[in-house]
Parts: structure tokens; sequence; C-alpha cells
């Protein structure tokens, strides 16, 4: 959850020197203090070179274009963030109580690249100030999204370690009479060897919630196994509160069931279920 835990503080704080300049000043002064924060708080180089604009109300709906943020220095790859929009509405009336409430946020072709170098540094690790790190433990600048939609977004995974690269799509679907979800399709190599994966989730909003199940497909694929998980997680972001049916075939197991970060004591059982209730049912 680290990752998830940094996109959000940055993201969140982001959005708030925007917001909050946005009000007394013009935007290439807020653009500029932007770029000098966020670089300041993670040690990496943010850019925004477009527009920005706010549309005011009370949930005022602000706009601003080609956003890069540097990657780790011993990374190939110029930029671990690309986005070529990010609009958002604000909450003007929880943010005077102290909340960071997103009523709406739309990201437009991000390009996200998560890297591990060979010695094993992962690239979304920071440098941090104490000051920084206490508000991370705390979640005061990580901010609740009502809505979220993904236009074209792109996902990078590489481990250089262990020959690991994989490159997923991510779609926000809206279902007519339904909540939004998401969809994810991977390629690649994983610990060598070829595989794909279709994946349908809940909306990112719905992580959060805890009044109902966050709904989970998953179908991965290599040359010689097959893995099917299909059902609810009460508690996703906490991995609790399983409801999962998988259906586990083929000979390679162990490596699909590891990249799934399932563990059942016995390999050769191709059918079971984990259960909200902490017990585990085995089938041939």
């Amino acid at each position: 959850m680290a990752i998830l835990k940094w996109f959000g503080i940055v993201l969140g704080s982001l959005l708030l020197i925007i917001v909050l300049l946005l009000v007394l000043l013009d935007w290439n002064v807020v653009r500029d203090y932007a770029v000098r924060q966020l670089s300041q708080m993670t040690g990496r180089r943010l850019t925004i070179t477009g527009d920005l604009d706010i549309d005011w109300s009370l949930t005022p709906r602000i706009h601003t274009e080609q956003i890069r943020f540097e990657n780790a220095s011993w990374s190939k790859e110029p930029y671990m963030l690309e986005l070529a929009v990010l609009e958002f509405r604000l909450d003007l009336l929880a943010l005077l109580t102290g909340r960071l409430v997103i009523p709406e946020l739309t990201l437009t072709r991000p390009r996200v690249r998560l890297e591990i170098s060979s010695e094993g540094k992962p690239n979304w690790v920071f440098r941090t100030t104490p000051v920084t790190e206490a508000k991370a433990e705390k979640g005061s600048m990580f901010p609740t999204i009502e809505r979220l939609w993904i236009e074209d977004g792109r996902v990078i995974y590489r481990d250089l370690s262990k020959a690991t690269d994989i490159s997923a799509t991510i779609t926000t679907v809206h279902v007519q009479g339904g909540d939004d979800t998401l969809n994810v399709q991977a390629k690649g190599k994983f610990e060598g060897e070829p595989i794909s994966v279709n994946a349908q989730a809940g909306s990112v909003p719905g992580l959060r919630e805890t009044d109902k199940p966050y709904p989970v497909a998953l179908q991965i694929h290599t040359a010689s196994t097959a893995v099917k998980v299909d059902g609810t997680v009460e508690q996703p972001l906490q991995l609790k509160g399983l409801d999962l049916a998988v259906d586990v075939q083929g000979e390679g197991r162990i490596t699909l069931l590891a990249f799934a970060g399932l563990s059942p004591p016995h390999y050769r059982l191709s059918v079971y279920s984990l259960t909200s209730h902490g017990t585990t049912t085995y089938g041939a």
C-alpha cells in the first residue's frame, strides 16, 4: 500500500496547492509554486507546462495540462508519471473543515512507470523530510475522491532484479444504472515467464467504502497455467473480509499464485475458496 499512499499524498498536495493559490494569484504563479513545493517534498522535479483554468462555484472545476514527474536517477525512463490533462472538482465547504474532498477527478492519458532497480530499489521511494513523514502517517494530505474517471491510462511495472516487465492499460467503464468499474488488461513477463492479465474491479473510490463489498474479477494466463478469481473483498486496502472463489489450472501454479498474492497449503489442488470468516475450503 506504500505506492497508493504516496500517490495520494503527492496528488492531494498538488490539488490543494493549486486551489489555495488560485484564490489569490494568477495561474503562472500557482504553477511555479506547486512545482517548487512538490519537487522539494519528493526530491523529484515536477513540471506543469500547460494551461491552468478554474470555473468557480461551491465545487469549482480546476483544469490543468501537461504534467510530468521525474523518475528515479537510475531509471532509463525520464519520467515516473506523465499526465496529459488533470481536471477535478473541489468541495470548498469540506475544505473549510480541514478535509480535502474531490467530488470528481478525471485523469486523461496518465502514464505511470513503477520500477525496481537491479539492486531492488523501488522508484516510488522518495526523499522525505520529518514533517512530510509525519503527515503521511496521519493521512492528513490524502484526498477523499468520490468519483474517478481514467481515460486511456497506461501503467508499466518493471522489476529488473526478477526479469519482470508488465505493461497494462487502465480505463474507467461506466455501467448504466450501476457503479463505475475499472477495466485492467496487462501483458508481459513475470519472473521470465510470459503472462497476461484481465481484471475488472469496483471503482477506485469504492476502495475506501466499508458499507458494501468491493467486487473483484481476475483472470491470469501463462502458456501452462490459468488462474481465475471471482468474488468480493470487504476491506480491499487491508486485504480483509475475503470472499473469493479461486480456480487454478495447469502446472505453473506456484509462480501464478505468488503473482496473485495467494498461498494455499497444497499446490496440487486446483480449486479453492477464501471466505470472509477466515476459513479456506479446497476441492480437486
